[in-house]
């Protein structure tokens, strides 16, 4: 995936799937923007490079920035942070994504 996709995905993330999580989940819970974004990443794979998962991509950097680069399932990450809340772990989910978004624009 081009850095522009990326980007345009993860506005698209930050842009309206967090302002209205209800037209694309079906509950505002990291379980179910989980699942989303598995889909996601598996009709991307059918066509490009999708580098959101990938070594260059927001779940890799958050893993290594909660310095857990091992960890298979990325959501455990931030339901520990979240004390397995699944709602707070959503927020949580977009505010690193913020983060990781203003970071690749520097």
């Amino acid at each position: 995936m081009e850095n522009n996709d990326l980007n345009s995905f993860n506005e698209f993330l930050l842009n309206q799937l967090q302002q209205r999580p209800g037209n694309y989940l079906k509950e505002p819970k990291l379980s179910a923007l989980s699942t989303f974004l598995l889909g996601y990443s598996i009709g991307r794979a059918q066509l490009y490079d999708d580098d959101f998962f990938g070594e260059q991509g927001f779940i890799h950097w958050l893993l290594h920035k909660k310095g857990n680069p091992k960890v298979s399932f990325w959501e455990v990450v931030l339901m520990e942070e979240a004390h397995n809340d699944e709602h707070q772990a959503l927020e949580l989910f977009f505010e690193y994504l913020e983060t990781y978004q203003k970071e690749q624009n520097l």
